[in-house]
């Protein structure tokens, strides 16, 4: 059986634009201590991630499929530009 976790954490920098909370980055070199059954102490590991790290990431808009958990697959990562609706009664507007 395969199981997984996410943890989050207050959401820092950029991400912070878009949501209050965000997955908790851990840096490489606490990988090996974070996998370690025998680790005695891995609530030293839950720390903020550095915000170099943060803003490293690349934000870009995806599909609303990602918002049902019934999708997966690659085509949820690629890219979709917004759809912009023009207000027919107002071709002012920019």
């Amino acid at each position: 059986m395969l199981s997984t976790t996410v943890l989050t954490t207050d959401a820092r920098g950029q991400l912070s634009d878009i949501h209050d909370r965000m997955p908790l980055l851990m840096t490489e070199e606490h990988w090996a201590a974070w996998l370690d059954p025998d680790e005695p102490d891995v609530g030293a590991l839950l720390t903020d991630p550095p915000l170099d790290l943060v803003e490293s990431l690349e934000l870009r808009p995806v599909s609303t499929k990602v918002n049902n958990v019934r999708n997966n697959g690659p085509d949820l990562l690629a890219r979709e530009e917004p759809v912009v609706e023009l207000d027919l009664f107002n071709l002012d507007q920019p």
